[in-house]
């Protein structure tokens, strides 16, 4: 395991870590962002999702279960919390497994967030609350724990968080980007203990994400049709009404033939139909009757025919025979 540097410019950092470590019931305090341990980021990962993880009984060695451990958490974060790419998959898990300052610092901004946004913890700046979770990209081509990284931040685009604040591209402390406007403080609800008697599958688990659109607030309160239901559409437009300006006179005459001429068109377009209604009915008809007077003629025709027939074989029948 790498030796962990002592970082003493994360103080407000930590002190988050440890606001959200107390409010999850976990009771361990930190002194340093290294000291996330695969154990302990799994323990968070366990209480933002009220239920227990599968552990792997078959790895041997600690470095193996290690490994496992944060590649369960980083998966698990990104997939089913976060439910967006914020460049975890570009993180080296060795290195957060092996408490790397750099890693173990961005998934602390990453926990303070979601916490900021569960109401876990209340930001000590009111311009601290941002509505992006801090995104990260890697320029790094394989993992590799001796493998140095340089971390910049992009600014993250997507339909389920709001991208009207950018973040700067080398300060990575949370408290780096202060909009032109405060955003109202989050506040603390009522929280059951983390792990309940039953396990469940975590398909069964309302996803914390659900409380990360920019559209709800931050507290976790909003009401279940805020999220679920669809837009309301919009009332329709009245049209504008002329309240000013010259009226002429109304010509009564005028109105009046207007009325009588539309009245007898109408009227003469209603005779128009019922004619021609009429003389396609009278069309129909002497069809009819022309298809039945075919008929009954091939009918008579045919009993000729027959009738002759029957004739010839009678008169066959009687000549004698030579």
């Amino acid at each position: 395991m790498s030796a962990r540097p002592e970082s003493t410019n994360y103080e407000a950092l930590v002190r988050q870590l440890n606001t959200l470590l107390d409010a999850l019931h976990i009771p361990i305090s930190l002194e340093s962002p290294t000291e996330l341990t695969p154990s302990l980021l799994i323990a968070i990962l366990e209480s933002l999702l009220s239920m227990r993880l599968p552990k792997e009984d078959r790895l041997q060695t600690r470095e193996a279960i290690n490994l496992q451990n944060t590649k369960l958490f980083l998966g698990i974060l990104e997939t089913d919390v976060l439910q967006v790419d914020v460049g975890l998959s570009n993180l080296d898990p060795r290195r957060l497994a092996n408490g790397e300052l750099e890693e173990c610092v961005y998934i602390a901004e990453l926990l303070c967030w979601i916490g900021r946004r569960l109401g876990h913890i209340v930001a000590e700046d009111p311009f601290e609350l941002d509505d992006e979770p801090p995104s990260r990209a890697l320029n790094t081509g394989s993992y590799s724990p001796s493998t140095s990284t340089t971390a910049t931040r992009n600014t993250f685009t997507t339909s389920t968080f709001s991208t009207t604040h950018r973040r700067s591209d080398s300060n990575t402390s949370v408290e780096s980007f202060r909009p032109s406007t405060p955003i109202r403080k989050s506040t603390p609800q009522h929280r059951s203990p983390p792990f309940r008697s039953k396990p469940r599958c975590i398909h069964e688990v309302p996803t914390p994400s659900v409380i990360l659109s920019p559209n709800l607030d931050s507290s976790f309160a909003a009401a279940p049709s805020l999220r679920d239901c669809p837009d309301s559409p919009a009332p329709p437009s009245s049209p504008n009404v002329r309240y000013t300006g010259y009226i002429s006179p109304v010509d009564e005459e005028l109105e009046l033939l207007s009325f009588e001429h539309s009245r007898s068109m109408s009227s003469r377009k209603i005779r128009d139909d019922s004619n021609s209604d009429q003389a396609e009915l009278s069309y129909s008809l002497q069809a009819l009757r022309e298809s039945r007077a075919r008929t009954l003629a091939l009918y008579q025709e045919r009993a000729r025919l027959l009738e002759e027939l029957a004739r010839l074989e009678s008169q066959q029948l009687r000549r004698p025979e030579r």
